[in-house]
């Protein structure tokens, strides 16, 4: 949800800070930006000079960038307030000509849209780069190669932030099924499940990740967790798939 991705933007804001990017004039890219540039927004209303926003697939268009300024002028409040910014900061990033293209709009707004993103061919020099419930819909392979790509052309001290959720996202719509529902199924099987690009997770768990970045020629320096308690009890009522 909106609400969420908000939540998402200020943990990335505030871990990336802590761990030493001084955000004011920062060059920023977001892996993954879906239709909504929301935390790219909220990263230049931080002091972010100029954010990247990537993508497979086109899917930014001159709607859903207004979309994105209506919401973070709807939150204008907690994002001040979390962001410890003066209104006048806000108020100049996202003061845009509503009548402008998408092409206007982004550069007006202090963006650049890489489609489709390759490493290999378009790795800007940038500060830090971040995701947003991102990375558990690649398939691992494909994650792997992504990252070793980008840290052969990051500069050393370059910062990443990365919010994964290990959950079953087929629970968002349906509210009655466990957040650990697709565990209990043999890869071949979930893969059927997936045939919908859309609807694919690649079901890492938290120590894939943590090994795959090392793997991959990246060092982690700070993790976060947040376990669903409530979900937690129902886990122990599944049967899970080997693996």
């Amino acid at each position: 949800t909106y609400a969420n991705v908000l939540s998402g933007g200020f943990d990335h804001i505030a871990l990336l800070t802590r761990a030493g990017l001084r955000m004011e004039g920062a060059r920023i890219l977001e892996l993954g930006s879906g239709w909504f540039p929301i935390i790219p927004l909220m990263l230049r209303v931080a002091g972010a000079g100029h954010v990247y926003v990537t993508d497979v697939h086109r899917l930014i268009d001159r709607g859903t960038i207004l979309a994105a300024v209506d919401f973070l002028y709807g939150h204008r409040d907690a994002i001040l307030t979390q962001l410890d910014q003066a209104p006048a900061r806000l108020d100049m990033i996202l003061s845009v000509d509503r009548s402008a293209d998408t092409d206007r709009l982004m550069a007006d707004l202090g963006l650049t849209y890489i489609v489709p993103f390759d490493p290999d061919r378009a790795m800007p020099e940038v500060d830090a780069v971040i995701s947003q419930t991102v990375l558990e819909h690649i398939p691992p392979p494909v994650i792997e190669g992504l990252f070793r790509a980008m840290a052969a052309r990051m500069a050393p001290g370059t910062l990443m932030s990365h919010g994964i959720d290990n959950t079953d996202h087929r629970a968002n719509k349906d509210p009655g099924l466990n957040r650990f529902d697709f565990l209990r199924y043999s890869d071949k099987t979930w893969r059927m499940l997936c045939l919908n690009p859309q609807d694919y997770t690649n079901r890492l768990r938290h120590s894939d990740y943590l090994a795959l970045f090392p793997r991959s020629g990246h060092r982690v320096v700070e993790v976060q967790t947040y376990r669903n308690e409530d979900q937690r009890a129902g886990l122990a009522r599944l049967t899970l798939d080997g693996r």
